[in-house]
């Protein structure tokens, strides 16, 4: 465990606390009419600031989430980085946990998959095979197949069109979020596994709900 666990914030540091509560709660409650926001904010941030500096002082610099820094736009030494209440939020439960801001580990990579859909011009289950790279997707059928974007982009539609599959429109920006939850927030090979069940239904349910009957029923032959 790092040594912040047992560190004693100075009083000042307590106090510096308080206040971001306190400001956090009426910006919680605002408008109430009795304060500015912007006012509000640029207490926050400073107070904000004091705390990160004297914490940097004494050998426990906080630490945030990647995507809090970038969606800041500032490093967390710059006061304005403070501006906002999750920062400050993000910066108390620093205090209480030093492991409370890191970003998730992406333990996923090289790990196969399965996307097992129902094609009706074969009236059978085929299953993909799709393994998770450093930038996208491998993903393959019987052998044929290659490397993929994060989409799925093209091997996935192209084997897909050539049976005349029917898939939901969405289902490429699906595949890119499901890549990102790995990326970015650590997912599980059991909960990627899972997304890619979760779509193969989809695209299943659309295959099987497609027009069948009467002028149309050849159209998948």
């Amino acid at each position: 465990m790092s040594a912040m666990t047992t560190y004693e914030p100075t009083p000042e540091e307590k106090r510096l606390r308080e206040k971001l509560e306190s400001i956090l709660q009426r910006l919680h409650a605002f408008p109430d009419g009795k304060e500015n926001e912007l006012d509000l904010l640029a207490r926050l941030a400073e107070a904000g600031h004091e705390l990160h500096v004297s914490l940097t002082a004494s050998g426990h610099e906080p630490k945030h989430h990647a995507y809090m820094i970038k969606n800041r736009g500032v490093l967390p030494e710059h006061e304005s980085f403070y501006r906002h209440p999750h920062a400050a939020q993000d910066l108390i439960k620093f205090m209480d946990d030093p492991c409370a801001n890191d970003d998730p580990v992406d333990t996923t990579v090289g790990d196969a998959f399965r996307f097992s859909i129902y094609v009706r011009r074969w009236q059978r289950y085929d299953t993909y095979r799709v393994i998770r790279t450093d930038s996208g997707w491998h993903i393959s059928y019987l052998g044929i197949g290659g490397d993929c974007d994060r989409s799925g982009w093209p091997y996935l539609y192209q084997n897909l069109e050539q049976d005349n599959v029917d898939y939901p429109k969405d289902l490429p920006g699906y595949i890119a979020y499901l890549w990102d939850q790995a990326n970015k927030r650590g997912a599980s090979a059991e909960q990627i596994q899972g997304g890619w069940d979760k779509l193969a239904e989809w695209v299943t349910v659309c295959e099987e709900n497609a027009p069948a009957t009467g002028v149309l029923k050849g159209y998948k032959e």
